[in-house]
């Protein structure tokens, strides 16, 4: 079922990325994606509106397909792709996996890309961190395991450096569940290291970008 909802949400995706142009979104993106593509500094070299770490990932795509407006809709829809791919894991830990496939269909009918033009803002990418975060914070929850409470404060902070509201909104939440559950364990003092391991680890994740 993952593979199908890969191949449907992909090629629905990218058909409509082919369409529309937005003179302010695609343009400050594009610009900001080729500066950071030829080397230069953001926020020295060249003025930025959005999160930083969309503009490398849009680079990126850039320095692989080319100087196109199509590289940085491709990157938009292989990020759209990854938010369905992911909610559709959380979904099929509680649901039947056809209820999850089914779920996800009818999230990728309500996509804004319908209705108005196929956008590659910022919010699409800080809300895929968002969604593996909460994936993460889930698989935390259920194992107690680390490495998934790093990888959530790792998320998190890429969440914040793509979308800054949605990235502390996460943050601020992820520190209220894990205060929450540290007052219901009775103040245990495994709760109170689980808090000091995803305050540091999202700091220093976050160190990385200054």
């Amino acid at each position: 079922f993952l593979i199908v909802l890969t191949i449907i949400s992909f090629s629905v995706t990218m058909y409509f990325s082919l369409f529309g142009l937005d003179a302010h979104h695609d343009g400050v993106m594009m610009k900001n994606a080729l500066d950071v593509a030829n080397g230069r500094i953001l926020y020295t070299e060249s003025i930025s509106q959005y999160g930083m770490l969309v503009s490398f990932i849009q680079a990126l795509f850039i320095r692989v397909f080319g100087e196109h407006l199509w590289s940085i809709h491709l990157a938009t829809t292989v990020f759209y792709v990854i938010c369905y791919d992911v909610t559709y894991l959380i979904c099929k830990r509680f649901v039947p996996r056809l209820f999850a496939l089914v779920i996800n269909l009818l999230i990728l009918l309500s996509a804004p890309f319908y209705f108005w033009d196929f956008l590659p803002w910022s919010n699409v990418f800080g809300l895929c961190f968002l969604i593996c975060c909460l994936y993460m914070i889930l698989l935390f929850i259920e194992s107690r395991k680390y490495v998934y409470l790093i990888f959530s404060a790792v998320f998190s902070a890429f969440s914040y450096f793509s979308k800054m509201p949605i990235g502390m909104v996460v943050y601020l939440a992820l520190i209220l569940l894990l205060i929450l559950f540290y007052i219901i364990s009775g103040f245990h003092k495994r709760w109170g290291k689980y808090i000091f391991v995803y305050l540091i680890s999202t700091l220093l994740c976050c160190s990385a970008f200054f």
